[in-house]
């Protein structure tokens, strides 16, 4: 949303590496955390054209010995769980180890990258299903990330066995995962299982969206400077005169979209007139830096717009761009 009023519009053509927001696995609730982005799609070779795990014969076999051993009153224990899994590694074929806490696990790539530091923002590509071949989540177009500590301890385990540019398969028992809640799709006490690639690591979420935005600069060939705060900006017309403060009352001509060049609000056919008490940090800090009759664009980091929550058509955690063309203030 823009500072003031909702408005939706339609964006030109932008190239950009557009990045969108999706809540994950967090370990507080076993459930979804706020911190993560939705990413490119990670296809395995155990995919077929319907986007469906192989259910094979053993695994089938498995499934139907366990649910007819057990009565409607019987809780799935986790030797059962324990079995799922090691039918579906059969009919599988995979490779996997197994670690002191029940983790199944199967790397693959150089693993010399750099070593995943568990409270810095990792970005990864992500599939999770469960082992009837239920697909939950899929990244589709561009990265996932999130900061794995943060997450539940199969994810937590399973991070810590990747470095940059690895692909791990895990599969996990419920009490490393969703537990006797379930969630996300996942019914209680249930295994569940994941594919991730690491693609890069981050210091935190400011440096990995300073990122986004320093891409867009340069796929754009924009000249920008930058802030403290992190904030970038293009001047490209200075205009005339003295500059606003960050508590004038301004009158503005913008557009505000995403990196991917989606509109989510404009000015249309007459200014916005606010104090910039009023707005969100970025525009506080950024529309001061225009003189009277200035254009130019503003680029702005979550952490100085809608943060964690996001608002309307804007994800959590995801930074902005702004058209800016200051008419006047006082």
């Amino acid at each position: 949303m823009s500072p003031a009023k909702s408005r939706q519009g339609y964006a030109k053509v932008r190239k950009a590496r557009p990045f969108t927001n999706l809540a994950y696995f967090a370990k507080p609730e076993r459930s979804f955390a706020r911190n993560t982005y939705v990413g490119r799609l990670f296809i395995a070779e155990a995919l077929n054209k319907n986007n469906t795990m192989r259910l094979l014969p053993a695994l089938i076999f498995a499934l139907l010995l366990i649910n007819s051993c057990k009565s409607d009153d019987d809780r799935v224990t986790i030797e059962d769980e324990v079995a799922l899994i090691d039918a579906y590694v059969r009919s599988n074929n995979l490779s996997t180890q197994v670690s002191n806490s029940g983790l199944y696990y199967e790397i693959s790539g150089p693993q010399t990258g750099q070593t995943i530091n568990p409270r810095a923002l990792a970005v990864f590509e992500l599939k999770q299903f469960l082992l009837d071949g239920t697909i939950l989540v899929e990244t589709s177009t561009t990265p996932a990330a999130a900061i794995p500590a943060q997450l539940f301890p199969g994810l937590v385990e399973g991070f810590s066995l990747l470095k940059k540019g690895d692909t791990g398969i895990f599969l996990m028992t419920s009490d490393l995962a969703f537990g006797s809640s379930g969630g996300n799709g996942v019914p209680p006490n249930t295994p569940v299982g994941f594919e991730i690639t690491v693609v890069e690591c981050h210091p935190d979420l400011l440096s990995y969206e300073i990122s986004q935005i320093q891409n867009y600069i340069l796929d754009n060939n924009l000249t920008a400077q930058a802030t403290t705060s992190g904030l970038h900006y293009v001047i490209e017309e200075p205009g005339e005169g003295d500059h606003p403060t960050s508590t004038s009352r301004v009158s503005v001509n913008y557009k505000g979209f995403l990196l991917d060049g989606t509109v989510f609000d404009e000015s249309n056919d007459a200014p916005l007139s606010i104090a910039l008490t009023q707005v969100i940090a970025g525009w506080q800090e950024g529309i001061p830096l225009f003189k009277k009759g200035g254009k130019g664009l503003l680029f702005i980091p979550s952490s100085r717009a809608y943060g964690a929550n996001g608002q309307g058509p804007i994800p959590p955690n995801t930074p902005i761009a702004f058209e800016i063309e200051l008419v006047d203030f006082e």
